[in-house]
């Protein structure tokens, strides 16, 4: 009977011995070490030019923020405005005028600028027609001070005064460039094209020259070089006034040959008048650094001749 008894005990062990074998080798199995990483063999001078011509995809996402990061850094402060439609001639400001661009801009830019920043781009030292006193007043303190406190002060209340001449033009939209014939480049009656061509270069939607313009410049093909924006500046010269929406107008038609004519023979005393509205306010920026100029862009919606002697409106396009 003990032999008898012998045998599944015998079993019993074996399979308990094979069990533990399993969870052994089981055991080992997962627990088995990771592979060694591979290392990078190459040099640093493979490795940047495997960044440039072989990048990973996280090299190119970095590379593409970085390039947008550039570019965001140059784009100029902007605000926006909608187009309000057309008004009565007696609604348009004349901002060709001293000081007008200059208190727009001041008025409905949405950043803040610092009291020392507003004093750089307003240095007037004289009385100047349409120049409120103060400014030219305190121009004239601040060329003379050398306390650092007293020019603080004095630039505090330059900024006050800007804030106060230029909130009444906060909600100004329409706004109109009276300009001598000889300043608009308006030019002589052509033939071929059976009009006066007027503003080509105020009128070219550009504030510089494109990366193309610069390229062909540098290589000596001005041909190929575009107009650069002529914009317009008055007192103080830092405030330009920009033109938009007209780059491929700048042919005022006049089939009418005794039209013609009394235009051409007004032509060298003449004004050309360009209304629209206040498209943008912009300030320029480099690297993302603010620079001294500053635009109020005029979105055109009508160019018309008027007679220099008489007043009397020659001609007029819409836009």
């Amino acid at each position: 009977m003990n032999m008898n008894m012998s045998k599944p005990a015998t079993k019993g062990i074996l399979f308990a011995t094979l069990t533990a074998l399993s969870i052994t080798v089981l055991t080992g199995c997962g627990q088995e070490s990771a592979p060694a990483p591979k290392v990078d063999t190459r040099t640093e001078k493979q490795k940047k030019a495997d960044a440039i011509y072989n990048p990973t995809p996280e090299q190119k996402a970095q590379q593409a923020a970085e390039r947008q990061a550039r570019i965001d850094a140059d784009l100029p402060r902007r605000i926006d405005f909608s187009d309000p439609g057309t008004a009565d001639d007696s609604k348009y400001v004349d901002i060709s005028e001293t000081f007008v661009a200059y208190k727009l801009y001041n008025a409905k830019k949405a950043w803040d600028e610092t009291p020392e920043d507003i004093a750089k781009s307003t240095m007037i030292l004289q009385d100047t027609n349409g120049v409120d006193p103060r400014i030219s007043a305190i121009g004239g303190k601040l060329w003379h001070a050398r306390d650092a406190f007293e020019k603080s002060d004095l630039q505090k209340e330059q900024a006050a005064i800007v804030t106060e001449i230029s909130q009444p033009y906060h909600d100004t939209q329409w706004v109109k460039a009276s300009l001598p014939a000889n300043v608009a480049s308006l030019e002589s009656y052509d033939f071929n094209q059976k009009g006066f061509p007027v503003a080509a270069a105020l009128l070219t939607d550009k504030l510089s020259l494109t990366e193309t313009d610069s390229k062909n410049q540098q290589y000596g093909n001005f041909k190929s070089v575009k107009p650069v924006k002529a914009y317009l500046s008055n007192i103080p010269s830092d405030y330009k006034i920009g033109f938009a929406g007209a780059a491929d107008k700048t042919l005022i038609s006049v089939e009418d040959e005794q039209l013609a004519r009394k235009i051409e023979a007004a032509r060298p005393t003449a004004n050309v008048e360009i209304y629209g509205y206040v498209e943008s306010i912009q300030r320029r920026r480099l690297n993302g650094n603010d620079q001294k100029e500053r635009f109020v862009m005029m979105h055109v919606q009508k160019i018309q001749i008027v007679d220099g002697k008489t007043g009397e409106v020659l001609v007029a396009t819409k836009i």
